[in-house]
C-alpha cells in the first residue's frame, strides 16, 4: 500500500493512501494477482476479465482498460502469460493463457491474501475507533452479511480440496465462534 500524501484528481495533495483513493479502494497489486489467477483457471480476453470482475462485485469494482491491459502486457513481458490471437466478429482478439512460470508465481503469491487478512485484522481496533456512532446502523448489517457470506463461499468453494479432518475442524471452530457471538448478542439484548 502506498503511504504518504498523493496527488488527487484536482492536483492537490490527498490525505489518504492511494489504496483508499476513490473510486474503489482496491489494494495495489490485487488486480494483477486476480488476473493471473483467473487466467490460470481459464484463458480469457482482457475485456472478459474486466466484465467478470464487474459482475462478480455487483458493479462495485470496475477496472478499466487503462489498468487491465498494462497489467496483461507486464505479465506477458515477464512470461507469466502468453497470448493467442483469435478472430471474433471480424475483429482480432487476444486470448491470454497462463504459462508454467505464471502458474508457479500465482501459487506462491496467494500467500499475500493470508497476510492481507492478518493485517486487516490487526488494524480492526483502529477502524472501530475511527467509526462514528451514526455510521454503525448502516455499516453493521453490510459487514455482518458480507463476513457470513465470505466464510460460507470460502468453505464451499474449497470444500472438495480440503481434507475431511480440516473441514470438520474449521466448521467446529466456526460454529464455536458463532455460538460465542450469539451468546454475546443475547446478553446485550437483555441489557438493552
Amino acid at each position: 500500500m502506498t503511504t504518504g500524501r498523493i496527488k488527487s484528481r484536482t492536483g492537490r495533495k490527498a490525505l489518504l493512501p492511494s489504496s483508499f483513493a476513490a473510486p474503489q479502494g482496491i489494494p495495489h497489486g490485487f488486480l494483477r494477482l486476480y488476473i493471473l489467477r483467473r487466467i490460470a483457471d481459464k484463458p480469457a480476453h482482457g475485456y472478459d476479465l474486466m466484465r467478470e470482475i464487474e459482475a462478480k462485485t455487483h458493479g462495485a469494482w470496475k477496472p478499466g482498460p487503462g489498468s487491465t491491459y498494462p497489467i496483461l502486457k507486464e505479465l506477458e513481458t515477464r512470461v507469466f502469460i502468453d497470448t493467442k490471437s483469435t478472430e471474433k466478429g471480424g475483429r482480432q482478439q487476444r486470448v491470454y493463457r497462463i504459462t508454467p512460470d505464471g502458474r508457479r508465481f500465482a501459487k506462491e503469491h496467494t500467500q499475500w491474501l493470508a497476510s492481507a487478512g492478518r493485517n486487516f485484522a490487526a488494524i480492526r481496533p483502529i477502524i472501530v475507533e475511527l467509526t462514528e456512532a451514526d455510521q454503525v446502523p448502516t455499516m453493521f448489517p453490510t459487514i455482518t452479511n458480507s463476513n457470513l457470506e465470505f466464510h460460507r463461499e470460502l468453505i464451499e468453494s474449497k470444500r472438495e480440496k480440503l481434507s475431511r479432518e480440516n473441514l470438520r475442524r474449521l466448521l467446529r471452530e466456526y460454529a464455536e465462534k458463532l455460538d460465542n457471538q450469539l451468546t454475546w448478542t443475547k446478553r446485550l439484548l437483555k441489557q438493552s
